[in-house]
């Protein structure tokens, strides 16, 4: 069975919280009591020096002085001689004795060089093992040898002895039982087991609440991302501050935009690309059936009628060349399509453009009666400059095709405005009405309904005059006038 997030969550902090409990119980059992001894050991040392400091004080003052020590430190201190005569001690037994007992004297012994040189000599008696550890470093202190351990009774108390040479003649040993430490090491793990059961409830009970906190975002991102995988946008992940589930949230909802955005331009593109089918196969669907019919015919008539075949012919060769046009244009809109991804830039002076465009179109239309205008000064913009010139060239191509039948006037106008520059082009003619101005710049598009067979073209040009001037992030206008139709493209001045 699949775990959620949340056990997952839970179960993972209470083994944490569990684990540092234990941890804690571990250390406390093996490690406080060392601890605390080596602590003590060298609070014992700093007693002993300060002892040393006040042996000049008066014997009564002295004794007093030690027996302060071992009020507040619960320590016993003995001074003694070189001789083993005690001179100073706060323990009663050894004041009557008169002897400084018999682990000192055997450590006064074993360790007299070692005492003579300055250094302390401390011994540890735990469980009546005596413990020695020879340290090889510069620290003033000895452990004394396991030798002694026949010598130690079991009936023994645990504690720590301290002995030090405080003058030219004179010893100091300090006692500190540590029997009492033990007792209160097993309440302090009786104390951590309990405390450490409190703990892990109280663990578990936060856990599993802050687990709710962690994965309510996660559950609202995977019921966003749910909805996105079925192509839904209608939920937005909510902004939950701005750590790395608040950024993951931001990215989905980013995503979500995005892909909602491409998925309605792909479905747009996918009707044009049909609507471009349906269009393209009605533009090559009525000439096809022009030749057919007239194919047919002529194979009645030919013999009959040469005069009458030949115009046949001619009427063939016509919708052909309908055909050609149209696949011609297809072709170029394709390729006007791939390469708009990248344009390739270059400095145009648009008042010599505009001309060149002009003596082109006069060239190819001889037979027709018309004059072109050109308006603009020496201005300067960067752009794409063979698609900039196939924009403007349909433009006034369209002008001499659909404007007036007689006393045709084309005019070419170019003007910067700040940052952009527009391209104006107007032919006298009959208007284009208000309801088909949106759709003129549509692939297939024409204004004759009837779709009249002396215009040439198949309403391609404007749809690549479209292409064109958004490949420059510009923008493009059609409108009427009191003398006829008007086209404008504007693009910025500089691509860059």
């Amino acid at each position: 069975m699949k775990k959620s997030l949340k056990v997952k969550l839970s179960v993972t902090g209470v083994c944490l919280i569990v684990l540092f409990v234990g941890l804690n119980i571990l250390f406390t059992y093996f490690w406080m009591s060392p601890f605390s001894m080596r602590l003590m050991a060298n609070q014992m040392e700093k007693l002993a020096d300060l002892i040393k400091s006040q042996m000049d004080l008066p014997e009564e003052e002295f004794q007093s002085y030690i027996e302060q020590i071992d009020e507040d430190y619960n320590t016993t201190v003995t001074v003694f001689d070189s001789n083993k005569k005690i001179i100073a001690t706060t323990s009663a037994a050894r004041a009557r004795a008169n002897k400084v007992g018999k682990i000192t004297e055997w450590l006064y012994d074993e360790n007299i060089n070692l005492l003579d040189s300055g250094k302390p000599v401390r011994y540890f008696k735990e469980k009546s093992e005596v413990q020695n550890n020879n340290e090889a470093t510069q620290q003033t202190e000895k452990t004394v040898s396991k030798n002694g351990k026949s010598r130690i009774s079991d009936s023994e108390p645990v504690r720590i002895i301290m002995l030090k040479k405080i003058s030219d003649d004179q010893y100091v040993v300090l006692h500190r039982t540590f029997k009492s430490f033990y007792n209160a090491t097993l309440s302090a793990i009786l104390f951590d087991t309990l405390a450490g059961s409190i703990i892990i409830v109280l663990g578990i009970l936060v856990v599993w609440k802050l687990s709710d906190y962690v994965v309510k975002p996660v559950k609202e991102i995977t019921e966003v991302a749910e909805h996105i995988a079925n192509l839904e946008f209608d939920m937005k992940v909510p902004q939950n501050g701005q750590d790395e589930i608040g950024q993951l949230g931001s990215s989905i909802n980013r995503m979500s935009e995005y892909l909602e955005h491409s998925l309605l331009q792909l479905k747009e593109d996918i009707d044009n690309r049909k609507k471009l089918v349906r269009n393209l196969s009605h533009e090559i669907k009525s000439p096809v059936a022009v030749i057919m019919g007239y194919s047919d015919r002529m194979k009645a008539i030919i013999k009959r009628n040469p005069d009458k075949a030949i115009e046949y012919c001619e009427i063939i060769s016509n919708e052909s060349n309908r055909i050609d046009i149209l696949v011609k244009e297809m072709l170029d809109f394709s390729k006007l399509e791939q390469r708009m991804d990248s344009l390739n830039l270059e400095t145009i002076i648009i008042k010599q453009m505009l001309e060149k465009i002009a003596v082109r179109v006069r060239e190819e239309n001889v037979d027709r009666a018309f004059s072109i205008q050109v308006q603009c000064d020496d201005d300067i913009i960067v752009a794409d400059y063979g698609l900039l010139e196939r924009a403007v060239y349909n433009l006034v191509n369209n002008a001499v095709n659909y404007g007036a039948v007689t006393k045709l006037v084309i005019t070419m106008k170019g003007e910067r405005q700040k940052d952009q520059f527009m391209i104006w082009i107007h032919n006298t003619g009959s208007h284009i009405s208000e309801e088909e101005l949106p759709y003129i710049w549509n692939v297939f598009y024409k204004v004759d309904k009837a779709r009249v067979r002396n215009k040439n073209g198949c309403g391609v040009g404007l749809s690549i005059v479209r292409e064109i001037v958004e490949a420059h992030m510009g923008s493009y206008e059609a409108g009427n006038d009191e003398s006829g139709v008007y086209f404008s493209i504007t693009i910025p001045c500089n691509q860059d």
